[in-house]
């Protein structure tokens, strides 16, 4: 998912860009914000923090500038939140099958572009078969790849069909939402997945969203019950003093760290947590290495 910040004073970026965006299958967005003194960097910095903060560890995270100024920004997420994140000049998409290579240095056209990680794997179905989501798509060759429950696809339906709406577009929002969500942040990724197949997306998920927040709000309690109907489960200390032990550390250190991790882990910013504490205690380079081996437990 890409995010493009632009300014009235820095529109640069040119339809070819644009075209070779829609192409690669890739999901992103145009974020237009008020120009000024360093107005464009600070809005930048501070929905990096967002996301980080919405998506944690689950996500690389990779600033597209020239400036390097931002490195330490950079270096600071970093080892707060140990997460994965650089900052490159431009970008490279082709590791999408089919996609077309996009350099974004628009002052630099001929300026070598390096590798983007596999953040944009997911837009790649279990086939291997890059998933097309051009506006452009006709109703028959829509392909739900995430099975819709079949009453949230019949309410889908309905909601779109008694708005006036066609069935095509029942079935497009069908495979918007579908897509979306199982993702992270659902809400945000269904509203990008509309953007991307109709001008009408901002009306439509306004109409869709508090049947979609139901049925996550469903899903979520039932994922709680499942928990609770499992007593035997071992408890997350148990399970981290298994992991450390099996590592050869001493019984204060797999001690100490389990109790960090059972204080913790049912926070929202559990695993920033985790790793500042464990960090706090045992310094940066132990308290990373221990933090990588109870991480997957978080």
């Amino acid at each position: 998912m890409i995010f493009i910040f632009y300014t009235a004073s820095t529109e640069t970026i040119t339809l070819d860009n644009i075209n070779q965006l829609n192409k690669s299958g890739c999901k992103y967005e145009l974020i237009k914000v008020p120009a000024g003194s360093q107005s464009l960097d600070m809005h930048l910095i501070s929905f990096v923090g967002y996301a980080i903060g919405l998506g944690g560890e689950k996500y690389n995270y990779i600033v597209i500038s020239k400036d390097k100024d931002y490195d330490n920004v950079i270096s600071f997420w970093k080892s707060k939140c140990g997460i994965s994140i650089k900052r490159q000049a431009a970008i490279n998409i082709s590791s999408v099958k089919n996609a077309i290579p996009i350099d974004t240095s628009i002052d630099n056209p001929n300026n070598p572009v390096q590798e983007l990680p596999q953040t944009l794997q997911s837009q790649i179905d279990s086939n291997g078969k890059t998933v097309d989501e051009s506006p452009s798509e006709n109703v028959e060759n829509v392909d739900i790849n995430v099975q819709l429950p079949s009453d949230l696809k019949q309410d889908l339906e309905d909601l779109i069909l008694n708005s006036g709406r066609s069935q095509e577009m029942a079935v497009k929002v069908e495979k918007a939402v579908a897509d979306g969500i199982k993702e992270e942040m659902a809400l945000s990724s269904i509203h990008f997945n509309l953007k991307a197949v109709t001008d009408d997306f901002h009306a439509i998920y306004e109409l869709i969203k508090p049947l979609v927040k139901k049925h996550l709000k469903v899903v979520d309690q039932e994922k709680d019950d499942a928990v609770k109907k499992s007593p035997c489960e071992p408890s997350i200390n148990e399970k981290v003093q298994k992991v450390l032990r099996e590592k050869k550390y001493s019984g204060e250190i797999f001690n100490s760290v389990a109790s960090i991790v059972s204080k913790n882990h049912k926070e929202k910013n559990a695993k920033m947590l985790v790793y500042r504490a464990i960090v706090a205690k045992y310094g940066q380079e132990k308290g990373l290495e221990l933090y990588r081996h109870i991480k997957p437990l978080l």
